[in-house]
């Protein structure tokens, strides 16, 4: 029988989840209604940001995925293993200049279809890379040629459907991202292989470009090369528009905006004032997350001033764990579209061994060993925890001081800013109503 599940995948996940939830400053899963529970499914999601993006999928959704993955990972034959325990599959391309590889590639694809007619959810980047940019790339026919050669194979079109996930990072290099994961209606491929069988180009073709189409409407696809950086820029001022502070509607009102300024007659004049406004902020160190006026001084002083022994303590302990990730990640990891995938791999599974590590070593010193062994253990995740919020804390208070020196000192300059914003919202505001 195929394989559909596995327990190691069913086990880690929720460790996973977690690991996210501490990894991500915020994330938002949209519209999982339209995740099918029964039938046979194949996932396709824009490919932005290396291993984040297949994690993403897995622990979010209740089914277990079976990613089609590049080869080159699945080289180390203890890899290799640990990766089929997690329901992956390899794909081998030109590239990878592998022996045999349209024969290593025929077996995966009939892997790929057993697995389908026993209800797996095949998931694949149809773009076949990772970019870093917010744009869908030319699908490849890897995706039509699962769909189609499964039904070619006996599984009937009317049981495969094809389910869309978008994916959004506020940022794919940096600490603590934002994280945008929205689902799609699922659709089934049944007319595409009704062309397929009378002109296989053609059903292929047709079936891509639903897929394009589709997937298009969930993310934030930029098919501009001229104002790339400026609407991606105002990623944070479209976040204010909405008033709200929910991630599900700024990431909305982001995603309308951006869709629509593309082929608007506002377009160069969007990026001409976005130029101006950034060069502002970037000069004055203004953040736009205080630029609204929404900040409270004095409770962000208590806070500072409350849990600042939290902060000296987390700090301490955790420290020289941080500097052991961060001197790997700058020497070791050379596409930086991993840096992040590998930072959560290390505070996921390494963190916690270094902290009983840590409660071992500090227990020794207390008379009832293994009582304070497991008070440290279950103390040490909180102090960490609120260590991290009084530094959220702490890089806001340093961006409403910037903003207020700005102010200050400023004044012509300030109310050129000011000029700018009220202007740039005007627009997004007209784009999004």
């Amino acid at each position: 029988m195929a394989q559909t599940r596995t327990f190691i995948y069913a086990t880690l996940r929720p460790w996973i989840r977690l690991g996210f939830r501490h990894f991500f400053k915020r994330i938002e899963i949209i519209d999982t209604k339209f995740f099918p529970k029964d039938k046979a499914v194949i996932l396709i999601s824009n490919h932005q940001n290396a291993l984040l993006d297949p994690l993403l999928g897995c622990v979010h959704t209740k089914r277990q995925l079976h990613w089609l993955t590049r080869s080159d990972v699945f080289k180390i034959p203890a890899v290799a293993k640990i990766l089929a325990t997690f329901n992956m599959l390899p794909v081998y391309r030109e590239r990878d200049k592998v022996e045999g590889m349209f024969d290593k590639n025929d077996q995966i694809f009939k892997e790929c279809y057993a697995r389908i007619d026993h209800g797996a959810v095949i998931a694949l980047f149809p773009e076949g890379t990772h970019r870093g940019r917010k744009q869908l790339f030319q699908f490849k026919k890897g995706m039509a040629r699962v769909a189609f050669g499964a039904m070619d194979a006996g599984v009937s079109p009317k049981d495969i459907l094809v389910l869309p996930m978008g994916l959004d990072y506020s940022d794919f290099f940096n600490h603590h991202p934002e994280a945008v994961v929205k689902f799609g209606e699922a659709f089934s491929i049944e007319k595409f292989y009704e062309i397929y069988k009378q002109d296989s180009n053609k059903g292929m073709n047709e079936l891509l470009a639903e897929c394009k189409m589709r997937l298009s409407k969930l993310i934030i696809d930029l098919e501009i090369e001229e104002g790339y950086d400026e609407i991606v820029y105002l990623r944070d001022l479209c976040f204010e528009v909405p008033q709200s502070k929910l991630l599900k509607d700024q990431y909305e009102a982001y995603r309308i905006f951006s869709g629509k300024i593309q082929g608007s007659s506002f377009l160069f004049d969007v990026i001409d004032k976005t130029k101006k406004y950034k060069a502002i902020c970037d000069r004055y160190h203004i953040k736009e997350e205080v630029a609204s006026g929404r900040y409270n001084m004095p409770l962000m002083m208590l806070g500072l001033i409350f849990l600042l022994p939290f902060y000296l303590i987390g700090r301490t302990i955790y420290s020289p764990f941080e500097r052991f990730i961060e001197n790997f990640v700058k020497t070791k990891v050379k596409d930086p579209l991993f840096k992040n995938s590998i930072r959560l791999a290390f505070w996921t599974f390494l963190l916690p061994i270094y902290w009983l590590i840590i409660s071992g070593i500090a227990s020794l010193f207390f008379n009832e060993k293994l009582m304070a062994f497991l008070i440290i253990t279950i103390t040490g995740p909180i102090v960490g925890w609120v260590a991290k919020k009084w530094l959220f804390i702490y890089r806001k208070w340093q961006a409403v001081q910037s903003f207020l020196r700005f102010k200050n000192s400023n004044p012509s300059k300030f109310d050129e800013f000011q000029d700018l914003r009220n202007e740039l919202i005007a627009i997004i505001k007209q784009k999004i109503s």
